[in-house]
């Protein structure tokens, strides 16, 4: 270890703390801090990179290939015998490349329980299928539940490795697999698992912060609005943490009609926003039908500024058109922010877009479940 490194912990410890928080916690726990990892796969590098710098914990990187047969070929150069294995799964956007980075994370997690970990973390950013969370049409396949289905078989290799009788190795000592996702578009798709435990993270610690810190000297002239009546209560939980029992006077309503699949209606707006700061709050942003829909119906309102804050940018089809549109070209909206839980491609960035990143929220997931600490009472999970 470098000098400068060890004097530090000997002769600052609050300094320790702050710039080696894992590594400080660990050695008082008696625990060996090499034998933490985080595994990124290639689209969430961005992610793997910042929460490794940021917890000062290694970073290996899960090189996955395609076998002449078109599966994936995943390889991952490092000993991970007896480690805790932090693995932030895929974050891509776009169809095309959706199934398969499903199959990526199977390969790498059915690689990884090869590997011997002592435990597996998987922290998939964006939940797969997250809205065909319900059967909207007879027969229509419900793929949420689906992908649950499919992941709770990954739980054998996540708590014990690809061979059951590993557990012999480890002398009894259960090791638990747990899956982490952010920001449910459904939080009930956390009952779609059976043996899974399931964590689902929320960034809205870190939006609530933003939203004090950007109104903090008129924040009684704003208001908040989900774009439809399916996250009501998410957006009702945040105006509770801003003004307390005051809240339901910063609440607007907002509802859409569809006409088909991914197709939006009318929009219409319960509440009055007529010189007001409105800031439209969603989990997705994905055809961006329903966000365009309703910031021209609060702009038409009399509104006197519309922002938009959203967790995932999936942006499917003329997303980022039709967000330029009315960020910058008819200029509806006077902000967007989306957090980085996605990797954007070129083509699906907007001039003027804020980014907020997701770093600091799984960071703070992985140092609590190592220390064996609460997420909840930290505010890192969805409470309802």
């Amino acid at each position: 270890m470098p000098s400068g490194r060890t004097n530090l912990l000997k002769t600052s410890p609050v300094a320790a703390r702050r710039l080696y928080p894992l590594e400080q916690r660990a050695r008082q726990k008696g625990s060996n801090y090499d034998r933490i990892a985080i595994v990124g796969c290639p689209s969430a590098m961005h992610l793997a990179t910042g929460v490794s710098r940021n917890l000062k914990v290694p970073l290996i990187s899960a090189e996955i290939g395609k076998s002449p047969c078109g599966s994936p070929d995943v390889k991952i150069n490092a000993d991970l015998e007896n480690h805790w294995v932090f693995l932030i799964g895929n974050a891509n956007q776009g169809i095309d490349v959706l199934n398969r980075e499903i199959s990526e994370l199977e390969s790498t997690v059915l690689q990884l329980g090869l590997m011997g970990p002592k435990r597996v973390i998987v922290t998939n950013p964006c939940f797969h299928y997250a809205r065909q969370d319900r059967i909207g049409e007879e027969r229509e396949p419900l793929s949420a539940s689906d992908m649950a289905a499919f992941l709770d078989t990954l739980a054998p290799t996540l708590a014990f490795g690809e061979h059951q009788d590993r557990v012999r190795i480890y002398q009894g000592r259960r090791i638990i697999g747990t899956f982490n996702t952010v920001d449910l578009h459904n939080p009930a798709i956390v009952g779609f698992f059976r043996t899974m435990p399931v964590n689902n993270l929320t960034l809205s610690k870190y939006f609530i912060r933003d939203i004090r810190r950007r109104f903090r000297k008129k924040l009684d002239e704003v208001k908040l609005t989900p774009p439809d009546l399916g996250r009501s209560k998410m957006v009702e939980s945040y105006a509770k943490a801003i003004w307390g029992s005051a809240y339901a006077e910063h609440l607007v309503q907002a509802s859409k009609s569809r006409s088909g699949h991914n197709v939006v209606g009318d929009a219409a707006l319960i509440g009055d926003v007529a010189g007001k700061i409105v800031v439209v709050i969603d989990d997705i942003i994905d055809t961006a039908g329903t966000i365009e829909a309703i910031v021209y119906v609060l702009k038409q309102s009399g509104a006197k500024e519309v922002h938009v804050m959203a967790t995932h940018p999936i942006f499917s089809g003329q997303a980022p058109e039709k967000m330029n549109r009315i960020l910058n070209e008819d200029q509806v909206i006077d902000s967007l922010t989306i957090s980085d839980t996605m990797q954007l491609r070129p083509e699906h960035q907007v001039e003027g877009m804020r980014i907020r990143s997701a770093v600091p929220l799984l960071s703070s997931v992985i140092e609590r479940i190592y220390l064996g600490k609460s997420l909840s009472s930290a505010g890192l999970v969805y409470k309802g």
